[in-house]
């Protein structure tokens, strides 16, 4: 789903849910015309901030579990990205692994 811009004109943020009975899985993509926009990688779990990071393709990406959900989030070039759901360390890994299996 395509969510108006929200901080300037250029801007793009995408959402998309996927659902299996009770459990879901949500990926964000906002892209930011101009980078000094975008934060560091620093993520929420149950109510403080926390860091824990996964290297892989010279990209960190943040991973976290907050109130019973993981949450992974990186940055590439001028876009911030986040996968958060149902899902464990393990597979967050793995999920991230997959993006890059291609070249991607």
């Amino acid at each position: 789903r395509d969510v108006a811009p929200s901080r300037g004109l250029g801007d793009v943020y995408k959402r998309q849910t996927y659902r299996d009975g009770q459990k879901s899985i949500v990926i964000r993509v906002f892209c930011y015309r101009n980078t000094e926009d975008i934060s560091d990688l620093w993520v929420e779990k149950d109510s403080g901030l926390y860091k824990d990071t996964y290297q892989t393709h010279g990209i960190e990406h943040a991973i976290s579990e907050n109130y019973g959900h993981t949450q992974i989030m990186w940055r590439n070039g001028q876009c911030t990205c986040s996968i958060t759901g149902d899902i464990s360390r393990a597979d967050a890994e793995r999920m991230i692994n997959s993006i890059y299996e291609n070249g991607g």
